[in-house]
């Protein structure tokens, strides 16, 4: 097995069990490949974006060559076609999010706008954006980009002045989270707590990872560059992200928890992101090895990164290259996306004894 130990100084250790994080040895996992389609068809491609606790999926898709791009929600390999917001002419819709009730949250073209939508299984529902358009923000742009088991919503959205903020959307009201001093925010994961994380801009136009909680949007700092940005945030709000090194030339992933930024190991080379993190604390996401610069999905289990092209099963994961791992459930079935025969394709891995 291919993987880089590293060894968790005595506060990430304290951060990581304080938090309820189970050490365990990386298992084998079973492949299966995510697609709305002919699944020989090279023409075709999909992405891997969310996944919820039962192990349902929201996929991207659409066609290699073409115009137009598609969202789906899937029940292992069984995928099904979210409908769009407007029927006419191409396709533009995209998921990010799925909460554990089922319902998908993404972007999709509403006339001359993208707006952010809630799919029930039934129904595809408008998000609309800020009101300060008066037409409950139909001129708008907004992009939801998770959702939370209580229906909340997080993403961005375009403001009247040209900027773009974080919002936060319950019920009928979206909550406008503001920035750190500069025109641009998002809101990327939300919690079961209302939390909200995401990338917000300095008046300098610095790029800074948030969490906002309570009405108040803190600045996380960096590893020590000038940007940082948080990618997903678990219940015990542990964070998980990216940020650069002094000189900016290198970006790497990390764990923020009780007021600390933890840098994560890599594969070696100088671009690492951690993109997902479950209630066990393992997390997913993608780094670049030694001298390379193609990513390689990869989990940290606590103790150590394992690059996840070394944990398939081979009768599954023949002629696959996992290139980034984008969620992890609390059972540890994980979402990505990745080369199949050449193709990009979603993947979920299912542990193998979790089968």
């Amino acid at each position: 097995m291919q993987h880089v130990q590293w060894r968790l100084g005595s506060v990430a250790v304290a951060m990581l069990l304080a938090a309820g994080t189970a050490i365990a040895e990386v298992p084998v996992y079973k492949v299966t490949e995510l697609l709305v389609g002919p699944k020989g068809d090279s023409t075709l491609y999909s992405i891997g974006r969310a996944i919820n606790k039962s192990g349902q999926t929201a996929i991207e898709f659409g066609y290699t060559f073409g115009a137009g791009f598609a969202a789906a929600r899937c029940n292992k390999a069984s995928c099904s076609l979210v409908p769009e917001l407007q029927t006419m002419g191409a396709s533009a819709t995209t998921p990010w999010g799925i909460n554990d009730m089922s319902v998908v949250t993404g972007s999709s073209l509403a006339g001359a706008a993208t707006h952010a939508f809630l799919f029930d299984g039934a129904t595809t529902q408008d998000l609309g954006g800020f009101p300060e358009d008066g037409c409950g923000g139909c001129s708008l742009d907004s992009h939801g980009r998770d959702i939370n088991n209580l229906g909340q919503v997080t993403g961005r959205a375009a403001t009247m002045s040209g900027a773009v903020h974080a919002f936060l959307k319950q019920g009928t009201t979206m909550l406008d989270l503001g920035t750190l001093g500069g025109d641009h925010s998002e809101g990327i994961a939300v919690n079961d707590k209302g939390d909200v994380v995401g990338m917000a801009h300095l008046p300098g136009g610095e790029q800074r990872a948030f969490l906002y909680r309570n009405g108040v949007m803190s600045n996380l700092g960096t590893l020590g560059g000038s940007q940082s940005a948080a990618v997903a945030i678990n219940d015990s709000r542990q964070v998980t992200g990216c940020s650069t090194l002094a000189g900016d030339a290198v970006r790497q992933a990390f764990v923020y928890s009780q007021g600390v930024m933890q840098a994560l190991p890599s594969l070696g080379g100088d671009d690492s992101c951690a993109l997902g993190i479950n209630r066990n604390g393992w997390v997913v996401g993608y780094s670049t090895p030694i001298g390379g610069t193609d990513r390689r999905a990869v989990v940290h289990d606590g103790l150590q990164l394992v690059d996840l092209n070394t944990r398939l099963d081979p009768k599954t994961g023949k002629n696959w290259v996992m290139l980034e791992a984008r969620a992890i459930n609390d059972s540890g079935l994980i979402i990505g996306t990745g080369q199949h025969k050449g193709t990009t394709r979603a993947f979920l891995l299912t542990p193998v004894a979790a089968q």
